[in-house]
């Protein structure tokens, strides 16, 4: 799990997410499905900007994704693959739809092995555009709008849109985004951890305003060896007791 933030105003866009990731079993009781999770690591990017294009996408449910070959990846291995078919000056609708037709193509509608879930943002003749998806469902879940003021998309439900009105400057709402995920870490640290990377997008460029230097990309057959023999070149501890988790789609 992972907590997602994407702030949105007229002149700049925030994408926040933590890194944990987490190493869990998982099991069906009475149809529905838990994980029992056994260890954690904070290790995993999951805001990316798609530099050819010029959207940022941010992704929760997995870290690791199954490539054509079975073996699963890290989400940075399939960066190029979501960006085929789409050329920068193209629309920004188009944008978001095409990057979700390429997402659904390498997801499995149901799987909660192999599904994303999440939220891309961009500016379009001067105007910022959130779009959010979701690979789990079979039928499409896409979502598009433009922003005119300020808007948010909060993965948690924590930010309020009344008082983000109210803050004046950009530190004010990093601040506020901080905030929010450390909480959720306090709250579910099993699966939202408190270092927190920020993407800002602007009309003219895109960096990490907060970028974590423990950061993995490995495939998960590397990310194993290390949760098995050397959870420290990870940033990654055992928990005292597994926590049994259920997964809400």
């Amino acid at each position: 799990m992972t907590h997602l933030i994407t702030v949105a105003t007229k002149r700049f866009i925030l994408m926040a997410s933590d890194t944990r990731l987490n190493y869990h079993e998982e099991s069906i009781e009475n149809g529905q499905t838990y994980m029992l999770i056994k260890l954690v690591a904070d290790c995993c990017r999951k805001t990316f900007f798609l530099n050819k294009i010029k959207i940022g996408i941010q992704f929760i449910g997995i870290g690791y994704l199954r490539g054509n070959d079975w073996k699963k990846y890290h989400l940075s291995h399939f960066l190029p693959l979501l960006q085929n078919g789409i050329k920068q000056e193209d629309e920004i609708n188009f944008k978001f739809k095409k990057i979700y037709e390429n997402l659904r193509k390498m997801a499995t509608p149901g799987d909660t092995s192999n599904y994303i879930n999440g939220v891309m943002a961009g500016f379009y003749r001067n105007t910022p555009y959130i779009a959010s998806f979701n690979t789990f469902n079979k039928d499409d879940s896409l979502g598009i709008y433009p922003v005119y003021n300020i808007s948010f998309v909060d993965s948690e439900q924590i930010l309020d849109l009344e008082k983000l009105k109210q803050l004046k400057t950009e530190k004010e709402i990093i601040e506020e985004i901080n905030n929010a995920i450390k909480l959720s870490s306090k709250n579910k640290p099993h699966l939202i951890g408190e270092e927190v990377e920020i993407l800002k997008i602007t009309n003219e460029e895109a960096n990490y305003i907060q970028e974590s230097k423990n950061l993995f990309f490995g495939n998960y057959d590397e990310l194993m060896f290390y949760f098995n023999n050397n959870l420290s070149a990870i940033n990654g501890q055992i928990l005292p007791s597994p926590i049994k988790e259920k997964i809400n789609l």
